[in-house]
């Protein structure tokens, strides 16, 4: 009922619409984005994590320029758990989801820059060659079951991967935005975690970057469905 009433007040706004403090939070009583289902502590035991990898970065610019990519953002969490003076650039392929994650997120903007893209990462490859693909400090990813759109990915093995298993192509799309150095976490649901971990270290032929298995994160103290895999760039 609640998410209902959600979906027909963002149909309902105008471009250009300012929402109040009540109205955001509001919002947030939306449950049907795919992030419902991530514990808050362990987005921030992930982000802890990543964090350590540029504090070597930090004492030699003086400064913690991060840039991370979000390629299935949901609600925003992977945003709002973050540190402040992080810049992010996320798709979303659902509509309501993206609208809530954008008018809860971007006061982030006063401090880092936040591009929201609206689609599914397919139909980036479907413009972009993976020649020109930007690269990311941090890439936080928690793929969904289905990729809208699959078939749009120019690469037709790319496609086919992500028609018959999208959590593996989610992984291997991830690392065309990484460069040596690069840090990519995975949320995964814990039932799906050791044939992930097998699949991807099967398909490292595919990917970009010459990956590293860091570690992997999980929250005991909570029903958390899901854990954090952890992978860096050599």
């Amino acid at each position: 009922m609640k998410n209902k009433q959600i979906e027909n007040f963002i149909d309902g706004i105008g471009d250009g619409y300012d929402l109040s403090m009540h109205q955001l939070n509001f919002l947030t009583e939306y449950d049907k984005c795919y992030d419902e289902g991530v514990g808050d502590k362990l987005v921030r035991m992930a982000w802890l994590s990543c964090f350590e990898n540029f504090v070597e970065s930090d004492k030699t610019s003086g400064s913690l320029p991060v840039k991370a990519l979000v390629p299935f953002l949901g609600a925003g969490k992977f945003i709002l758990q973050s540190p402040q003076n992080i810049g992010f650039h996320t798709f979303n392929q659902d509509y309501y989801c993206h609208f809530i994650a954008e008018n809860t997120t971007s006061g982030r903007q006063i401090k880092s820059y936040v591009n929201y893209d609206f689609g599914s990462i397919a139909e980036y490859f479907m413009v972009y060659p993976t020649i020109d693909t930007p690269s990311f400090d941090v890439i936080f990813c928690q793929p969904p079951k289905k990729c809208k759109l699959a078939s749009l990915d120019s690469d037709n093995a790319m496609a086919n991967i992500a028609l018959n298993d999208t959590r593996l192509y989610y992984f291997l799309r991830s690392t065309n935005f990484m460069r040596k150095g690069s840090v990519l976490v995975m949320f995964v649901p814990k039932s799906e975690a050791d044939s992930f971990m097998y699949k991807t270290g099967s398909h490292t032929y595919q990917t970009s970057v010459r990956l590293s298995f860091d570690d992997f994160f999980e929250d005991p103290s909570d029903d958390n469905e899901f854990i954090a895999i952890k992978y860096t760039a050599v």
